[in-house]
């Protein structure tokens, strides 16, 4: 999707702690320093020229947001966008550097994009199972 985009690309990174963000006694996650949190976050995207960063913490079930952190952020340069959301997304080198928080990443689109790729998604389904029922009915006959 990137591809077919122009500038900016607003991405969202969700900022959470893996297993080994927590104790094997605790049930709760350690409570994460989110001052150093934000400054390794904010370091690792402007290396892919990230910029208008905002960070703010998750608020969990408990109405604390001790754990996680919501980034939201673009890039301009279609490249290091593309190559960001390659690494983060679909490669899974998830864990920010010099860290022990995982990163989960989403493209954010404005709905009627969005809209528009899932139609044409769906458009593709449909047209590639009635070619898989039509061979599946071209077998049974024979």
């Amino acid at each position: 999707m990137i591809e077919q985009e122009e500038a900016p690309f607003n991405f969202k990174i969700h900022l959470f702690q893996g297993q080994q963000g927590r104790n094997e006694a605790e049930e709760e996650p350690r409570q994460l320093d989110q001052r150093e949190e934000k400054t390794k976050v904010m370091d690792f995207l402007q290396s892919f020229e990230g910029i208008n960063i905002d960070i703010k913490p998750i608020i969990d079930r408990t109405g604390r947001g001790n754990d996680k952190l919501r980034v939201l952020f673009e890039i301009n340069d279609k490249d290091r966008a593309k190559a960001l959301y390659e690494m983060v997304g679909v490669h899974k080198q998830n864990l920010l550097p010099n860290s022990e928080q995982w990163m989960q990443i989403y493209f954010l689109l404005p709905e009627n994009k969005f809209e528009e790729y899932a139609d044409v998604a769906a458009q593709k389904y449909h047209e590639e199972d009635q070619k898989r029922r039509e061979e599946m009915d071209a077998r049974r006959k024979e």
